[in-house]
Parts: C-alpha cells; sequence; structure tokens
C-alpha cells in the first residue's frame, strides 16, 4: 500500500495516475487511470518474433518517455519503491510509430 499512496503523489504525463485508494473487509482496492496501449513486453516480443528491431527513433521516444517519468518519481521522497517494480509488462506505448 505505500507504493499506492505514493502514486496518488504522481502527477506526471508519463505515470498512470492513481485515482483512488479503498479497503474492502481485507482486501485493498487501487483504481487507476486507464490507459489505452501495448504493453512494452508485447511490442519486444513482436519484434523478436519477427527478427525485427524496434525502429530506433520508436525505441529512443519510448526510453526518453520512461526516463522522464522516472526522474520525476525519483524527485519525490520515498521514490525508490518503484524501481523494483519497472517490468516491460508494467510500461504501455500507447503512440507507437
Amino acid at each position: 500500500m505505500d507504493e499506492a499512496r505514493l502514486g496518488r503523489l504522481l502527477r506526471h504525463p508519463n505515470i498512470v495516475a492513481t485515482h483512488e485508494l479503498n479497503k474492502i473487509g481485507e482486501t485493498f482496492c487501487i483504481a487507476m487511470e486507464y490507459v489505452d496501449g501495448w504493453p512494452l513486453d508485447r511490442l519486444i516480443r513482436i519484434h523478436r518474433d519477427r527478427n525485427q528491431p524496434i525502429p530506433l527513433v520508436a525505441a529512443l521516444s519510448l526510453m526518453i518517455e520512461i526516463c522522464e517519468g522516472l526522474a520525476f518519481a525519483h524527485q519525490l521522497n520515498g521514490a525508490s519503491l518503484l524501481l523494483p517494480y519497472l517490468e516491460p509488462y508494467l510500461v504501455k506505448a500507447v503512440s507507437y510509430t
């Protein structure tokens, strides 16, 4: 739940917004912004299966946006809690060409 509370403080275009935290009985619920896009691991897998690299411009654009979101998160106290959870399936490619 610490990560969810921290998520409520993170307001950045490259970070999914956390809207609400609730506890129903013994279960915690987190309402988050819906982001339409492909998980980065899917994008990587598709290109790997086709034996094609992700176009350099697209890869650099994705990495810049990821780094901008991470840099913002690290400016907040306790943001190091986020790093263990940064996995390709958690990253969405919303504008990939």
